[in-house]
């Protein structure tokens, strides 16, 4: 039994490892603050444990941990949306071009932090198919087996995310993200 256990802590060890940053990077992405990605995180790993055995391989076992990881941060914003006002400032524009001089002075960094507050100025189910597909990587297919939603429902609401994101950098400046 010692031995059962030391091999287990060393597999959930060697998985945390391989996906907590990816969870908690889209987590943050998701929610919108560390202290709910923390929570929303750990809530993840505590589930997985508890639901490892269910796991079937009927899907990719990316595909099944990001399913969970997504209901955990829906369930921080529905938290969130019952305690507090989400205040959105909808009036700052932020805009940007690679190639204008004005935007020569910033880097991937500044470029990425102007990415994360144009995200959070979606609505949240934009918001997540933004970030599963966009940022995450995962098919429209997969994202459907993540949060339920049909292929064609996520397409329209990733090019209505993409259109407010490209929005959101117009201006006098023009990124060109996608």
């Amino acid at each position: 039994k010692c031995a059962d256990l030391s091999i287990k802590n060393r597999a959930y060890h060697a998985m945390m490892n391989e996906w907590h940053k990816r969870i908690y990077s889209h987590l943050f992405r998701l929610v919108g603050n560390r202290a709910d990605a923390d929570d929303a995180t750990q809530e993840t790993f505590i589930q997985l444990l508890k639901s490892i055995h269910t796991f079937e391989e009927r899907s990719q076992f990316s595909t099944w941990l990001y399913t969970i990881a997504h209901r955990k941060g829906i369930e921080v914003l529905r938290k969130r949306s019952r305690s507090e006002q989400l205040i959105v400032n909808n009036s700052e524009t932020l805009s940007h071009d690679a190639t204008s001089p004005r935007a020569q002075h910033l880097d991937a960094e500044q470029i990425n932090r102007l990415l994360e507050r144009a995200i959070q100025t979606l609505p949240p189910r934009q918001r997540q198919v933004f970030l599963l597909h966009f940022c995450e990587g995962l098919t429209f297919l997969a994202i459907g087996e993540v949060t339920g939603i049909t292929t064609g429902a996520l397409k329209a609401s990733y090019h209505h995310a993409r259109k407010k994101i490209e929005k959101f950098f117009s201006g006098d400046i023009d990124l060109s993200l996608f």
